[in-house]
């Protein structure tokens, strides 16, 4: 089976397995079992696991690692190697030295743990039948390893500081799934911990939130040996992913923050990175927290790593969230955290380190491409510390193995980050200044290595704003291109070189020396490509060559991000479509969209991606989806620098190719370039001292949950936004009873707040809060709004207290805002006479209240522009009421008034009265006197004429008056000249007076289900209406002069044949269009023949009837619909007859665009190319009308035809 690669999926083949080799070969059996778990099966890993488990041999033990090495099976694993220790031990001494590193480290840990149990005397009876140098690493590693034969501290011994510390943890349950005994020990001056102790340190751990203080979790950081808490916390960490990781137990990971350090930094970083791909993205985000919290150099070096690359959006935004935060409690920007959160690995300020061994000694050295490496007391450079002998003091040495491998890793780790941090402060233009630059980069003990490996400009001011290339040597001294000295004092900036600044001749001289003194960059600096813009390209705002082309997705996204590119943030499905890259030095933005359908965060590979533009916009845009129009910068606005690297990038990931620079145009570039260096730095990272992360974490639970819900805004995600948001609106169901967290909220123009709350003074700090509605308060809290300075709006809805004598009369009284208050559904004993004192309001809503009388105090209401009172009780109206001289608008719908009261007849600037469903029966001539009437609502009551001093309202516009008594038509409407909607509907009214023609503004008219029955010839004068409404009317057909009106649009009627004819046609479209659908096109042939054989007439009857109604929406045009999709049948069976069918079954009246264009597609199968042609143009000019059809790309089976893109040009 294993030679054959045949891993084995059920517990039968196991078995199978295991009874054939006798235990020969569990390593396949193991690795099996590991493969099935892989696969997700629980079910037939767990069969499978039991029976591994139950064998009671020691030619198990090693194949069980592999299990024990997947944390999830690591518990069940355990317990056979504790349950079973002589086996266990017979079977994993011989692995210490295996050549699987991983199973050697796995060996060496199990038996390190029975050891601690008391196994020690059978380990020693067991090594002494091996070799020579396995009983040398079991001696150094296991059994006298100080951190396992460590005495544990007991009353006499234990420090009075650990002794206090513990004091002051509370006693709690013991936690059932952890053993102290079996975590490694905690080490103080060569002793451990007793069980007791670390029993407390575990509740601590438990008890305490990830940066809430502890005086003995910080006394243990203080005083204990490093590896062995790293150890400690890793330990446990492991144990609680090999138990599920549950979320009640999640403080085992944050213990890592609280006790971990470098090593625990560098183990943590690649998990983070993985786990949002595996669901987690919440515990990456804890993850992150953690790191931040240990707040090592090394741990924001990693924490930065993650910010500047990794794929997850989500998790970069939010570690360069965590450092922004991190930056701002330092008083520092981002970029500068970045160049001080640079390990120095122990090394002193000449980078020297030595490692001690007691009676032997190493020194740390950098070999080729910064790699660490050993220089013994011989002078011999080795890659590895030797290992410890029985010469030396095992102490001293087991410290320095440990210290040199953590050195290694966080120099591995350097390398990556800094050196691609580097390479962007080229690409995007970084520079320091030059004392920054000397103490962060030029005299750091690690970034010195790689900046010797780099060609720098610095930039002098004072001496004829000269720019002067140099390089750092290895005595750190500043050498120019001819290796004499360069001193920088005067000098202004420093940058490290683009290949852009220097000529042919000086790259050549450069080259030649770095090749002389065997100097190796990091990355492609001398012998970058460049690319200078063309001069035709100048003009352009698109970079040529990236549009309508095809590139492999993981190509255009692996290939952009490596180079520092962001991926666009995912639309409604996950789906993305740009790259962009920032220009911090230039501020501006590179941008390169694509058709990206079925390219989603997770599935990115195998598509082609269409290209649609690359471009350039001005600031620091945000990645996007999605975006609509922007602004495109011209390329010869773009830095020579910014567009050489852009283009770079692209080409590096496409294969495409750009024209190649002449030498003037190099020169021109970089003079263009110079110029730019000897300039202030134009564009500096911005520096904002408020950390929202810190304010986020400071919010209640139920703003948190309320900024989640209707924000976006999470414990992972988008904390800035705090400081973006206008419009707010918080509801009674949020349960957020205090509002202290607004004063965060600093942009905040727009607020709701439905329900009191108890710190409603701070409203008046809200200094651009401009609108305000608050439902549900109480009268006598909002005294606070006349605090409110800048309101422009204030909404009062459901406010409880104004049918109490409550004196309002101060309340806003200052204010200059619009102020509606709605009471509208309360229903009042009495008109609730406080409002009456509430003067300053500008809108009052008592809809449905039950209110029989308004008193006279209404008066008192001087800046009142709206009032609706609809839905009471209503017979009459105060006098006064007719003295509000603002009053613009009045609804008094739904009472039971016989006639327009003679109040309202005083309102000299009432623009709207809505009186419908009341027993209106005559309208008094005052009604003449109210000329700013613009419109008059009079539906639903008794009217059966008008009065004549109607036509003095010259500023009407609307007027309704459906469902009356009218039985001819009242003429005084004749004379209202700027009317434009009349409604007559619903009346007896017989006939329309030819003069009705005379309204010349006219734009709607109903006089549906009146007794008309024709219309007169002089409607054709009015040549704005647009909509005409005939639905039961007695018409018979509709008068042909209609069809030649061009204002009008929409004319809704209603006839039996024409409701026949679409109820047929939808009928028939269903069928016939499943058939298509289906793929079944002989079935769709038979159907849509027969059909046109025997109701060929009725298709162009119903198109008839669809062009004499003017219906607009192609939708509801359903023989034009049908025949567009019969087009499409001819098509796929190249059938001419069938085409004919779809000619015949609208004519040439049609206004979708789709018609004509799938016409256009069976003239080009059938190789018809001027028709096609022709039937393009008129799709094209219909989809423009339309807003159809406009862009190139729905014509991409085309594109390859000249004559066809220059008719859509021409179009």
């Amino acid at each position: 089976m294993r030679k054959i690669g045949h891993l084995f999926n059920s517990v039968e083949e196991l078995k199978r397995w295991i009874t054939i080799t006798q235990y020969s070969d569990l390593e396949w059996a193991a690795l099996s079992v590991k493969a099935v778990f892989n696969d997700y099966n629980n079910e037939k890993h767990k069969e499978m696991l039991k029976l591994f488990l139950g064998i009671k041999a020691p030619e198990v033990a090693k194949p069980l690692l592999y299990l024990y090495a997947l944390p999830k099976l690591a518990a069940e694993t355990k317990n056979w190697f504790i349950e079973y220790p002589y086996f266990a031990i017979e079977g994993l001494v011989p692995v210490v030295l295996d050549e699987d590193k991983k199973i050697s480290e796995l060996a060496v840990e199990i038996l390190q743990s029975l050891f601690a149990r008391g196994y020690g005397e059978i380990i020693l009876q067991e090594k002494a039948k091996y070799s020579a140098e396995i009983q040398e690493k079991i001696k150094n590693e296991i059994l006298e390893n100080s951190t396992f034969t460590a005495e544990p501290f007991d009353d006499s011994t234990t420090p009075t500081w650990l002794s206090d510390a513990i004091k002051t943890v509370s006693k709690g349950k013991a936690i059932s799934w952890v053993v102290p005994e079996e975590l490694p020990p905690i080490l103080i001056q060569k002793k451990k911990l007793s069980p007791s102790q670390v029993a407390a340190v575990l509740t601590e751990l438990k008890e305490k939130v990830l940066e809430e203080s502890s005086i003995l979790l910080k006394s243990l950081k203080e005083h204990s040996e490093t590896t062995s808490l790293d150890n400690f916390v890793w330990k446990l960490f492991e144990l609680w992913i090999s138990l599920g990781a549950s979320s009640k137990d999640k403080w085992a990971f944050t213990a890592l923050g609280k006790l971990g350090g470098d090593r625990i930094a560098l183990k943590l970083t690649p998990m983070i990175k993985v786990w949002p791909g595996e669901s987690q993205h919440q515990r990456a985000v804890l993850g992150l927290e953690i790191l931040k919290t240990i707040g090592s150099d090394t741990a924001l070096m990693q924490l930065n790593g993650i910010a500047q690359k990794v794929k997850f959006k989500g998790l970069k935004d939010m570690a360069n969230t965590f450092m922004e935060s991190i930056a701002k409690k330092k008083g520092l920007r981002k970029s500068e955290l970045e160049d001080r959160v640079v390990p120095d690995c122990g090394l002193d300020e000449d980078g020297k380190r030595e490692f001690n061994f007691g009676p032997r000694k190493f020194h740390f050295v950098f070999g080729p491409d910064m790699k660490p490496m050993i220089k013994d007391e011989d002078g011999k450079i080795k890659d590895d510390l030797p290992k410890p002998n029985s010469k030396d003091d095992s102490d001293l040495a087991n410290t320095s193995v440990e210290e040199w491998k953590l050195m290694k890793k966080q120099i591995r780790e350097i390398g990556k980050i800094h050196i691609h941090r580097m390479e962007q402060a080229m690409v995007t233009g970084r520079r320091w200044k030059v004392e920054e630059w000397e103490m962060l980069i030029a005299k750091h003990p690690l970034m010195t290595h790689i900046a010797k490996t780099l060609l720098w400009w610095v930039y002098f001011p004072d001496q004829n704003q000269s720019i002067n290339v140099f390089r750092l040597t290895e005595e750190k001294d500043y050498a120019d291109i001819h290796d004499n000295s360069l001193n920088l004092q005067g000098g202004a900036y420093i940058g490290i070189v683009h290949p852009l600044l220097l000529s042919q001749e000086e790259k050549k001289s450069w080259g030649q020396l770095f090749s002389d003194y065997e100097i190796i960059s990091p990355f492609s600096q001398i012998s970058r490509p460049v690319y200078v813009l063309s001069g035709e390209d100048k003009n352009k705002q698109e970079i040529p060559g990236f549009t309508n082309q095809k590139v492999k997705a993981e190509q255009l996204v692996f290939g952009l991000e490596k180079m520092g590119w962001s991926r666009g943030s995912a639309g409604d499905g996950g789906g993305i479509d740009e790259h962009s890259i920032q220009f911090l030095g230039d501020d501006v933005t590179a941008v390169i969209r694509y058709d990206g359908d079925d390219l989603s965060y997770g599935n990115i590979g195998g598509q082609d991606l269409d290209l649609e533009e690359a471009y350039f916009v001005k600031g620091l845009r945000e990645p996007s989806f999605s975006v609509g129009k922007e602004t495109k910068l011209t390329l010869e606005e773009i830095n020579p620098v910014a567009f050489s690297e852009t283009l770079h990038s692209l080409l590096q990931v496409s294969g495409f190719s750009y024209p190649a620079s002449n030498e003037n145009s190099l020169k021109e570039a970089r003079e263009t370039l110079l110029k730019n260096l000897q300039t202030q730095e134009k564009k500096e990272e911005v520096f904002d001292e408020v950390d929202y992360t810190e304010i986020y974490n400071g919010f209640s639970t139920a703003w948190k949950k309320f900024l989640s819900n209707d924000h976006q805004i999470t414990r992972s995600k988008n904390h800035k936004s705090i400081s973006k948001i206008t419009k707010m609106y918080i509801r009674s169901s949020d349960k957020i009873t205090s509002i202290q967290e607004l004063k965060f909220f600093t942009k905040l123009e727009e607020l709701t707040l439905n329900g009191p709350v108890t710190d409603s003074s701070l409203l008046s700090e809200l200094k651009n809060l401009k609108k305000i509605e608050l439902q549900n308060w109480n009268l006598k809290d909002l005294n606070v709004l006349s605090s409110c300075t800048n309101l422009e709006k204030v909404e009062l809805v459901d406010i409880q207290g104004f049918e109490t004598d409550f004196d309002c009369s101060g309340l806003l009284n200052e204010s200059k805002a619009t102020i509606h208050l709605n009471l509208s559904g309360t229903k009042f004993e009495r008109f609730p006479i406080s409002v009456t004192r509430f003067q300053n309001l500008t809108s009052l809503s008592l809809r449905d209240c039950k209110l029989s009388e308004v008193p006279e105090s209404i008066g008192n209401l001087k800046r009142l522009i709206n009032l609706y009172l609809d839905k009471n009780q209503l017979t009459t109206l105060p006098a006064s009421l007719g003295t509000l001289e603002q009053l613009t608008q009045l609804h008094i719908d739904s009472n039971p008034f016989t006639t327009i009261p003679d109040a309202v007849l005083s309102l000299k600037n009432l623009k709207t009265l809505l009186a419908r469903w009341n027993q209106i029966s005559t309208l008094p001539n005052e009604i003449g006197n109210l000329t700013s009437l613009e419109d008059l609502n009079l539906h639903d009551n008794q009217l059966s004429s008008l009065p004549t001093t109607i036509q003095n309202l010259s500023s009407l516009t609307k007027i309704g008056l459906s469902k009356n008594k009218f039985s001819e038509f009242p003429e005084p409407i004749l004379y209202l000249k700027n009317l434009k909607h009349l409604d007559v509907g619903e009346n007896k009214i017989r006939q329309l007076p030819e003069t009705i023609g005379n309204l010349s503004n006219l734009k709607s008219l109903d006089i549906k289900e009146t007794w008309i029955e024709s219309l007169p010839q002089s409607i054709q004068n009015l040549t704005q209406l647009e909509t005409i409404y005939l639905p039961k009317a007695k018409f018979r057909d509709l008068p042909d002069f209609l069809a030649n009106m061009e204002s009008l649009k929409k004319i809704k009627f209603e006839s039996e044949e024409y409701n026949q004819l679409t109820k047929w046609c939808e009928f028939e479209y269903s069928k016939y269009i499943k058939l298509l659908h289906g793929g079944k096109y002989p079935e769709a042939r038979d159907k849509i023949t027969n059909l046109f054989t025997t109701k060929g007439e009725d298709f162009l009857k119903l198109n008839q009837w669809e062009v004499k109604l003017k219906i607009s929406e192609s939708y509801y045009r359903k023989a034009e619909a049908f025949a567009t999709v019969v087009y499409a049948l001819a098509t796929i069976l190249k059938d001419e007859e069938i085409y004919s069918i779809a000619s015949q079954m609208t004519g040439d009246q049609y206004i979708h665009p789709a018609l004509p264009f799938n016409k256009a597609c069976y003239f080009a199968v059938t190789g018809q190319k001027e028709p096609m042609l022709q039937s393009i143009r008129k799709s094209v000019k219909l989809g423009t009308k339309a807003d159809e059809f406009t862009k190139e790309k729905d014509f991409a089976s085309y594109l390859k035809d000249p004559d066809f893109l220059e008719a859509i040009r021409k179009n």
